[in-house]
């Protein structure tokens, strides 16, 4: 439905500033939304245009995070858009976008457990059976490598493509200070409200800037879980609070905070010298990002 002001309002509709402006069917910089675009049953509206209703909300998507008033809220999409209208990530780009036709992605090799059909989409079994976190599709350089008992014998091949990969550094993280596999990024307030993150989750450090927070240079935790809350936020007011990403195991928070910074997926190159045990690999967080080009299944 469009956000017709001149639409009679029901007595139990929320504030506008409680729900989000749908964004299906809406021009990007024309006054109208389409019901049914392309169809003859198409019928057309007065709405605001697709350019500012999504700053709009932007806007509003810290107060519906912590209401709870929207149910259809998706942090990941909210934080995309958050990164679109207010951090510049471009007027009219999608989060989904694939690159631009015709553009060669990195021939990449996908093991699993489970063979399966067709394209590669979201919540599949058989991706979960693979090397992968909750979120993301995980492939290999080489179509067979040690880890082939583990991550499953049957291989798809692909065309993947990560065209702004988030750099992975090795963070000294842990009571011995090793060196692991981390992306560090910063946390920002409207983000931690969107995936309402709290001081008792981990995943986060406290540090002065991001080469600090690699070299393990963070600040000292609090002695009582109430001062380290306030030291928690007082870090992310102040722009000291990093979340460490595991490229390995992505959930859909660190798919979020990824998006915000333009980033989609990781291209990770295993140094020789390593002491974590993380395969080299490529990371995509979007299934259009993956052209499936063969398959089969190797022996026992």
């Amino acid at each position: 439905m469009a956000d017709n002001k001149l639409a009679p309002q029901s007595k139990n509709k929320l504030p506008w500033y409680e729900q989000a402006l749908p964004m299906e069917g809406r021009a990007t910089f024309l006054p109208f939304q389409d019901t049914m675009p392309g169809s003859v049953m198409n019928q057309r509206s007065f709405a605001l245009p697709g350019v500012v209703a999504g700053a709009v909300n932007a806007i509003t998507a810290p107060g519906r995070a912590y209401s709870g008033s929207d149910p259809t809220f998706n942090p990941e999409e909210e934080a995309a858009n958050f990164a679109m209208n207010v951090m510049g990530g471009g007027i009219g780009a999608s989060r989904a976008a694939p690159p631009p036709a015709g553009s060669l992605g990195m021939n990449a090799f996908h093991r699993t457990g489970i063979p399966f059909e067709g394209a590669f989409e979201r919540n599949r079994p058989q991706s979960q059976a693979s090397f992968s976190g909750p979120e993301g599709f995980y492939f290999s350089r080489h179509s067979k490598d040690p880890t082939t008992g583990v991550f499953g014998r049957h291989v798809i091949q692909a065309d993947v493509k990560v065209t702004k990969p988030a750099p992975v550094s090795q963070v000294f993280i842990g009571p011995g200070n090793i060196p692991t596999p981390r992306a560090v990024l910063p946390v920002t307030p409207v983000w931690a409200a969107l995936n309402k993150i709290d001081p008792a989750q981990g995943g986060y450090v406290i540090a002065d800037s991001a080469a600090d927070a690699i070299a393990g240079k963070k600040a000292p935790r609090s002695n009582t879980y109430a001062e380290y809350e306030q030291q928690f936020y007082t870090a992310l007011i102040n722009k000291k609070l990093f979340k460490l990403v595991n490229p390995e195991v992505l959930e859909p928070s660190d798919v979020s905070l990824l998006k915000l910074y333009g980033y989609d997926g990781f291209e990770y190159k295993r140094p020789q010298n390593a002491t974590s045990s993380m395969p080299s690999q490529i990371v995509a967080l979007d299934p259009e990002q993956i052209v499936r080009k063969a398959a089969w299944t190797e022996p026992r």
